[in-house]
């Protein structure tokens, strides 16, 4: 059976299309957590769901339009693992721009939920000794006497940076879509088990064999 993959639209090209519809809804999703003020816990979840849908459609429909319908689990992956990889890197340099340049207080709203999610930790609040705490008054004031909060305050200035975010943000996801795209190719893989197809197979073993003798 022929391959009817038209030569202009390789696997890369391809996948780097979904790649960039991807960067979009993700870049999407972080601007509804900004003008929420990542009060939406649940928000972030959706990330993980717009990889999961998008190296699907991009390997599904790579199947079916170019393949006949059938498609390896190697190919499945690096189609996935391309579109997912450079969708998430687009969205990374798009994030880090909007932190550094226009957004100058979502990291500061986030960096107060984490230091108040920590302090709320029973085993931090025993080490400090301090069990009531003004959220508020931790983050504006520079003359703290507890060494202990001044040292979680000094870790949480360097990790909420828009360098160091957007680097972790785009670990994070990358690693896991990785997994997402090794799990996902298992099921969207699918061999050509025709008459043609084993003859192709046979032939080219023939021919492999005799040349090497």
């Amino acid at each position: 059976m022929k391959n009817n993959i038209n030569k202009s639209e390789s696997v890369l090209n391809y996948s780097l299309k979904y790649g960039i519809v991807l960067a979009f809804i993700l870049f999407v999703i972080h601007i509804v957590n900004y003008i929420t003020h990542n009060e939406i816990r649940f928000i972030n979840y959706l990330n993980y769901i717009a990889i999961l849908v998008i190296i699907i459609l991009a390997a599904v429909n790579y199947r079916n339009k170019y393949l006949y319908g059938f498609i390896s689990y190697g190919k499945a992956s690096v189609i996935t693992i391309i579109t997912s990889t450079s969708g998430i890197l687009l969205y990374t340099v798009l994030l880090f721009l909007f932190l550094k340049f226009y957004d100058t207080v979502f990291l500061d709203v986030i960096q107060k939920q984490a230091i108040e999610n920590l302090i709320k930790n029973p085993e931090i609040n025993d080490l400090i000794g301090n069990y009531d705490i003004d959220i508020n008054k931790l983050l504006d004031e520079s003359d703290i006497n507890n060494n202990q909060i001044r040292d979680i305050k000094n870790a949480m200035k360097i990790i909420y940076t828009p360098f160091l975010f957007s680097l972790t943000k785009f670990i994070n996801l990358v690693l896991t879509s990785i997994f997402f795209s090794l799990i996902a190719s298992a099921f969207i893989r699918k061999n050509d088990n025709s008459f043609d197809a084993k003859f192709k197979h046979y032939k080219n073993e023939y021919f492999n064999n005799n040349s090497s003798i």
